[in-house]
């Protein structure tokens, strides 16, 4: 991932060599026998020839596409826990390393780890893991905005080369169960020109509004996550920053604030 050009290099390569060290922790900490079935259906929604040799891989070779194929499979709900420890390090490898693993949308690429029992019937060491991984994989996705290649040839015209990825990948952890308070808490703490810049590449603010995610589903996690983006604290910082006298994302910042506003005003006039 390129290093935005609003930002230190050093500051990207920092925390990519964070991550890279956590995958490497969490392919050790994940180690596990090979399951007997890959826990989605058979014979059906997956390439034959694929289906036949996925689990012959060993896990660090795992194809992206064959992974895909498993994605678009239907799978039962819980899923299997076993199933999942084996496949989960090669997933998260590939989700650092930008790859777009559901056809439907990243967001639901850790819905198999909820389904499996993810938080509670897993281990605290892995749950702490997987907060250290979110954290350092959302400030690697703020601090650049381009975390996810889209195909070009699929891409229309208008797309913008930088999609933005901010609010997919919140949902993505949390759907999968991840705990989000340590994850926003970092967030938060980044200087307020880093999150306007962040903001304004993830919604179209010439349109004043906070884009609600449709895979969203409700919960305590998107309340948390809605909850900071119109936060009092925030809407504080955007107005103090868009009214100063310095920094590239002052009018970002005035429209996330108004942004911010109108999300209330709906809110409140919607409950």
């Amino acid at each position: 991932m390129p290093a935005s050009d609003d930002h230190p290099d050093s500051v990207i390569d920092g925390l990519k060599g964070e991550l890279a060290s956590l995958i490497e922790e969490g392919y050790a900490l994940f180690e596990a026998p090979r399951p007997p079935a890959h826990g989605c259906c058979e014979n059906c929604c997956m390439y034959a020839q694929v289906e036949a040799r996925l689990l012959d891989w060993p896990v660090r070779a795992i194809p992206e596409d064959d992974l895909r194929d498993w994605y678009f499979a239907a799978s039962d709900n819980p899923f299997p826990r076993a199933v999942m420890k084996w496949f989960l390090p090669r997933v998260l490898h590939l989700v650092a390393e930008g790859r777009e693993l559901a056809s439907v949308g990243h967001e639901v690429v850790l819905r198999r780890l909820h389904d499996s029992g993810f938080p509670q019937e897993w281990p605290e060491a892995v749950v702490d893991f997987m907060t250290r991984y979110a954290t350092v994989l959302m400030l690697i996705t703020v601090h650049c905005p381009k975390t996810f290649d889209d195909s070009p040839a699929d891409r229309p015209a208008d797309h913008p080369a930088d999609r933005p990825v901010m609010d997919e990948m919140l949902c993505m952890l949390g759907q999968g169960g991840v705990d989000l308070v340590p994850v926003l808490a970092q967030l938060d703490a980044l200087p307020i020109e880093t999150l306007a810049a962040a903001f304004s590449r993830d919604w179209s603010l010439n349109r004043r509004e906070i884009v609600v995610n449709a895979f969203w589903e409700s919960g305590p996690a998107k309340d948390l996550v809605y909850g900071w983006y119109s936060s009092e604290s925030l809407l504080t910082r955007m107005l103090e920053y868009g009214c100063g006298d310095t920094g590239d994302y002052r009018g970002a910042a005035l429209d996330f604030a108004d942004a911010i506003l109108h999300w209330r005003e709906w809110t409140e006039t919607s409950t």
